[in-house]
């Protein structure tokens, strides 16, 4: 059993947080980015996120004390009137997929949100990623649309499907 720490990201986490971000963004489809973000963008995306508030930032640390994974939740859309829902992230590690971290992590992160005056997370998750689609049935969500091809990276068209989870 791979045992990890979950907590509050702390700043100080932002450039392990940046790597495992980036290696998506270089390495899959999974994130829509497709420049590698900066340590000035991270560290704004972490101030952007008050543990205070129902955006927040998890961070798995495994026994070493190194980052193996995080999750976030982000506002779904600017506009005030979408305050009470939030869009949920997660990204593990590549060498520390596959060991329950990012069960562990949503786990921590629901419990989190319950707290908060959220109504309603959602995930947006590029097809096809069966693992991604199991791990949010398993947490409650429920599909609610797809955008085919939605964007477009490694020189393909990539659709997303939306799910959807009631929280308060």
């Amino acid at each position: 059993m791979f045992s990890v720490q979950i907590r509050f990201a702390e700043l100080e986490d932002v450039p392990a947080l940046m790597d495992i971000y980036n290696d998506y963004v270089i390495c899959s489809s999974a994130t829509f980015d497709i420049t590698p973000k900066s340590i000035e963008e991270r560290t704004a995306w972490f101030h952007a996120h008050p543990r205070e508030s129902r955006w927040k930032i998890l961070t798995a640390l495994d026994s070493s004390g190194a980052a193996a994974g995080f999750t976030s939740s982000n506002p779904l859309r600017p506009k005030e009137a979408y305050n009470t829902s939030v869009e949920t992230t997660i990204y593990v590690a590549r060498e520390k997929r596959h060991l329950g971290i990012g069960r562990k992590l949503y786990a921590r992160l629901f419990e989190e949100l319950q707290k908060e005056d959220v109504h309603r997370a959602y995930a947006c998750i590029a097809l096809p990623n069966p693992a991604s689609i199991s791990l949010h049935e398993s947490f409650g969500f429920t599909p609610v649309g797809v955008f085919h091809e939605a964007g477009r990276k490694f020189g393909r068209y990539i659709s997303i499907q939306w799910m959807e989870k009631i929280l308060n």
